[in-house]
């Protein structure tokens, strides 16, 4: 019993979900009504669980530094169990191909590998891995025009959903590699913080933050979006972003990270 919820926590269910319904914005643009896309949606749900289990096998001596109650390097899990989760994962996402065309199975596949390679190798290098991670996050807004062909209008939109998800993601990644510098360390990773320091990295994050609520208002008004988004993104995004900017500078870089 304890190995099997170690396995569920391996996955992180709750971030696969999130990461799921994260494709019912891009389905429904691309369709231009809401839609659940439960294919592409399950499909991503087991991508970023073979993605979280495969990063966790390959970055446990990191984790014995970074994150030690975690279930690989506490000693709960072991690495055996974690492969077959990691396995089960894929096998049970690609189940879900039954059906599909052959760009949603092209995406699968791609995406699975980029994870695997991600994880067993591109992480370690420079600046490469967090652009890798971005762009995948980034991907689901193709992946959304899997359910529906979308016209030129939503192309746009989901071109720019794509770019503002992936700067996002971009500064996320070095804010998280600030955060876990001394597992990075250990095992002689390349990283931004480790690279030109933790108050560097903290300011390229937090430039490319800057960037991405410019970015949201280039949006606005190269598409001529309405009132309406211009107040979403306002303060539903941009406004929180903005108080995390000046809670973060006015501590110390490393453990503003954990806390961001």
């Amino acid at each position: 019993m304890r190995e099997l919820v170690a396995a569920i926590k391996l996955i992180r269910p709750l971030n696969g979900l999130v990461a799921a319904l994260s494709v019912v914005p891009a389905a429904s643009i691309a369709c231009g009504e809401l839609t659940m896309p439960w294919r592409e949606s399950g499909m991503i749900f087991f991508l970023v669980s073979f993605g979280y289990a495969v990063n966790d096998i390959f970055d446990v001596r990191a984790d014995l530094i970074n994150r030690p109650t975690r279930a690989i390097p506490s000693g709960v899990l072991s690495l055996k169990y974690a492969w077959l989760t990691a396995a089960m994962s894929i096998v049970i996402g690609s189940g879900l191909l039954i059906g599909a065309n052959t760009m949603t199975s092209v995406y699968y596949v791609v995406v699975a590998l980029a994870l695997y390679f991600y994880a067993a190798k591109i992480s370690s290098q420079l600046i490469v891995g967090n652009v890798l991670v971005a762009v995948l996050c980034a991907s689901v807004f193709y992946l959304g025009t899997q359910a529906c062909p979308a016209d030129s209008r939503a192309v746009g939109l989901l071109a720019v959903s794509a770019i503002l998800t992936f700067l996002y993601h971009l500064g996320r990644e070095i804010v998280k590699d600030i955060e876990d510098i001394s597992g990075d360390e250990a095992i002689a990773r390349s990283t931004v913080p480790l690279k030109w320091g933790p108050n560097k990295a903290r300011m390229i994050a937090l430039t490319i933050f800057g960037v991405l609520i410019a970015a949201t208002y280039a949006a606005y008004w190269q598409l001529g979006l309405s009132k309406s988004y211009l107040v979403a993104i306002s303060f539903g995004v941009n406004l929180p972003l903005a108080l995390i900017f000046v809670i973060y500078m006015r501590q110390d870089a490393r453990e503003g990270a954990r806390r961001t």
